[in-house]
């Protein structure tokens, strides 16, 4: 990591991941909210020399998450893989998004509770909070009751099961929106694992059972968007019109100079937008 030789054991800690209705075994880099004492790893510099690289010798794929350091994986979030036998470049970029909360979204804001079963189960974890990780301790929970099994996953139980589930239906009302996200895009590139000095120095292992990775940032930016409340032109030209409604008919009561007054008026509000 970032151009420095680290022992596996000083960069990963293991964790188990609740994976639809079975354990998996993981292993996980940066991970703070699971081991609080250890410091995190940063860099302030961009490109694969100062990212994030892995030779790790698998004979089959390795699925992968990126996320914040504050997340717990979603269930379906396991989407991507790397496979042996090739280099893959996984460049990502960072986005980080605020919604409103009410009365302008049904989301909760960062640090808001919610009343609810699942909600609390989830909280549990000792994440932030979001609706995907309590749609997963939905699924869970229903999954458990309806195969009662917690190992052997790809069943008919399991796939009759997962092709009915409506979220919608059962979690959606226990299991609150948030107000904010953090999200990685990432674009992989993959290309044919050539003889290197590094793969020289593997112990004479196979090029089909290493798993050359590289992980890292394109630049240092990332985007922040933020929704803010906004006055619509409908609103504006209803406050404008009322506003005047009345102290126009005031003036005209007291015959006062209207002209001036409507003037100032129009320039007081304008200003004030």
């Amino acid at each position: 990591f970032n151009n420095h030789e680290y022992d596996p054991n000083d960069l990963f800690e293991e964790t188990d991941i609740l994976y639809f209705g079975a354990i998996k075994k993981c292993l996980r880099f940066n991970g703070k909210k699971l081991n609080s004492h250890k410091s995190l790893f940063v860099t302030n510099k961009y490109g694969a020399d100062n990212g994030f690289q892995m030779t790790p010798n698998f004979s089959s794929h390795i699925h992968y998450y990126i996320g914040d350091n504050s997340y717990e994986p979603g269930i379906n979030e396991f989407i991507g893989s790397v496979n042996p036998g090739i280099t893959t470049d996984l460049i990502f970029t960072k986005t980080i998004q605020k919604a409103l909360g009410t009365p302008y979204n049904k989301c909760l804001v960062n640090g808001e509770t919610f009343d609810s079963d699942f909600f609390r189960e989830t909280i549990k974890l000792g994440y932030t909070y979001r609706q995907v990780n309590c749609y997963d301790v939905c699924f869970r929970n229903y999954y458990m009751v309806n195969c009662s099994l917690t190992e052997d996953v790809y069943n008919d139980c399991y796939n009759e099961f997962t092709k009915n589930f409506d979220y919608e239906t059962l979690c959606k009302e226990s299991c609150p929106l948030e107000c904010e996200t953090i999200t990685f895009n990432v674009i992989k590139q993959e290309y044919s694992l050539s003889s290197t000095a590094l793969l020289n120095s593997s112990n004479n292992i196979p090029d089909s059972s290493l798993l050359n990775v590289w992980i890292y940032y394109n630049s240092l930016e990332y985007t922040e968007i933020n929704q803010i409340p906004k006055i619509t032109g409908t609103d504006l030209v209803s406050s404008i019109g009322g506003t005047l409604g009345i102290i126009l008919k005031h003036e005209i009561l007291i015959k006062n100079n209207l002209k001036m007054n409507f003037n100032l008026i129009l320039k007081g509000l304008f200003l004030g937008l």
